[in-house]
C-alpha cells in the first residue's frame, strides 16, 4: 500500500509556532494542562484524551503555542512533549491530517470516498476507494513506544474494540477493511497491541487480522527547529 517516491525525512506539513517551552506540572482533567513557563503557571488546552502517563511526568518538558481563539477558557495548546531526547506529538488531530497528507502525495494509493463515514450507527474515519473496492478505515494515533515498539492503546478503549469489530462486520459485507496506525514520534521500528493494557482489544485485533483486516503504520517526527511534521517512513505490525 505504501508506495516509494517520497523519501524518509520528508516534510509534510507545517504544525505552527511560534512555540514556547515549559515543564509540566499536573494535568487536571483530560483535555487541560498546567506548566510553568517564564516563571509562571501556564493553562493550556490538550487535545489528546489519552492516559499519556507514561509521557506527561512532572517536569517534563512541553511545547506549545498560541491559537487565540476566541471564546476557549485558554488561548495556549499543548504541540508535543520531549522525552528521551526526541519530541513525541500530542494533538489527536494530526494523524487523520498526515494520512490525508500522504494521500494527497501519492505515498498511499487511495482515493478518499467520504470522510467520517456512517456505517450501522457509528461513525468511521474514512471510506477509500482502491482499483474498484471499498476500504472502510480507521486511522489511530499512537504515541507510547517501550524499546523500539510502539504500543496501542496507552488505556483501555472499549471504542478501539467496537471499532475493529465494525470494520469486520462491513468486511463480512464484501468490503475491505483497513486500520492504519499514526506513530507521533520517530523511534518506533514496529508496532504492536498493548496486550497488558488492553487484553481485549488486542486479541479482537489478532483475531481480526487473522480474518482479512488490513493494517498499515507509518510514522512521523516533529522538527522543533522548523515546528513543521516529517514522515519518517513505514514500520510493521506485529500481533
Amino acid at each position: 500500500m505504501v508506495n516509494p517516491p517520497l523519501p524518509s525525512s520528508t516534510k509534510l506539513f507545517d504544525i505552527g509556532g511560534p512555540l514556547h517551552r515549559g515543564e509540566f506540572l499536573r494535568r487536571p482533567n483530560r483535555f487541560t494542562v498546567v506548566l510553568e513557563s517564564q516563571g509562571g503557571e501556564v493553562m493550556c488546552h490538550l487535545h489528546d484524551p489519552g492516559r499519556l502517563k507514561e509521557l506527561l511526568i512532572p517536569g517534563v518538558e512541553l511545547l506549545y503555542r498560541g491559537v487565540g481563539s476566541e471564546g476557549r477558557k485558554t488561548v495556549w495548546d499543548i504541540v508535543a512533549v520531549r522525552r528521551g531526547g526526541i519530541c513525541v506529538v500530542l494533538d489527536s488531530r494530526i494523524p487523520n491530517r498526515v494520512f490525508k497528507e500522504l494521500i494527497g502525495r501519492s505515498v498511499l494509493n487511495f482515493k478518499i470516498l467520504k470522510e467520517e463515514y456512517a456505517f450501522e450507527g457509528s461513525r468511521m474515519d474514512f471510506l477509500l476507494e482502491r482499483g474498484g473496492e471499498r476500504f472502510l478505515t480507521e486511522v489511530k494515533g499512537c504515541s507510547l513506544c517501550e524499546n523500539g515498539k510502539a504500543l496501542f492503546p496507552d488505556a483501555p478503549t472499549l471504542r478501539g474494540r467496537r471499532q475493529i469489530e465494525d470494520l469486520m462486520r462491513w468486511t463480512t459485507l464484501g468490503g475491505r477493511s483497513l486500520l492504519v496506525f499514526i506513530i507521533l514520534r520517530p523511534d518506533a521500528d514496529s508496532v504492536s497491541p498493548n496486550w497488558s493494557t488492553d487484553p481485549d482489544f488486542s486479541r479482537t485485533l489478532k483475531s481480526a487480522i487473522g480474518k482479512g483486516l488490513q493494517t498499515l503504520a507509518v510514522k512521523v517526527s516533529f522538527e522543533e527547529e522548523t515546528a513543521a511534521l516529517s514522515f519518517r517512513g513505514s514500520v510493521p505490525v506485529v500481533v
